[in-house]
């Protein structure tokens, strides 16, 4: 079965959802996109709890805030697929079902604070140059700019263009003008949502 198809067996069963490509989401978006990939590779099917800040903005979405359901439960084997036996059916149906397990995983991170609490929770992701930055974009829109700047700063020296000066830009603005600095973030989430067309 393409994933095409599997996507839209999965909004088709999960009218909440919308997607983006092979991304999968909940509906309404507010700053962050929260819900499932499906991940096809030669050995199996992996399906992931995907999460995305929309202040993220890059040509792509990733899966750096994302991480694969437990595999020992909720990875599809290749073996189990290549009888002949097993028709699209069989396979959207254990799908559908891995994701009606673990959809609550897709409401629990809907806001910015359940984002930076993700991250905080997440071992090593906040050693990432990228997701300091992003980090700290959430905690000034999460009203602690304090912590913020010591993020933003952390990353600042270690970034690559073009998010270097996005960085910088918004670093200049925190001690004068935090609302100035809001506003770039949300304009990044909006050119974000302009990219990927939702």
């Amino acid at each position: 079965m393409n994933k095409k198809k599997l996507t839209k067996l999965i909004l088709k069963e999960f009218p909440t959802f919308s997607n983006s490509g092979d991304y999968i989401f909940v509906n309404p978006l507010e700053h962050i996109l929260s819900g499932f990939l499906i991940e096809k590779t030669r050995r199996g099917i992996y399906i992931w709890r995907f999460i995305y800040p929309l202040f993220d903005c890059n040509e792509h979405l990733s899966l750096l805030y994302s991480d694969r359901l437990d595999v020992s439960k909720f990875y599809i084997n290749s073996s189990e697929l290549s009888d002949k036996d097993i028709s699209d059916k069989d396979i959207s149906d254990k799908v559908l079902n891995i994701i009606q397990q673990n959809i609550y995983l897709a409401h629990e991170c809907k806001t910015i604070a359940d984002f930076c609490t993700e991250l905080q929770n997440k071992k090593g992701i906040l050693e990432h140059k990228h997701a300091q930055m992003i980090y700290g974009f959430a905690l000034i829109l999460n009203n602690k700019e304090e912590l913020a700047k010591e993020y933003l700063l952390l990353s600042v020296s270690k970034l690559s263009e073009p998010f270097k000066s996005r960085c910088m830009e918004v670093l200049k603005m925190l001690d004068n003008d935090v609302d100035s600095a809001k506003q770039v973030i949300l304009e990044l989430e909006d050119r974000m949502k302009q990219l990927l067309k939702i």
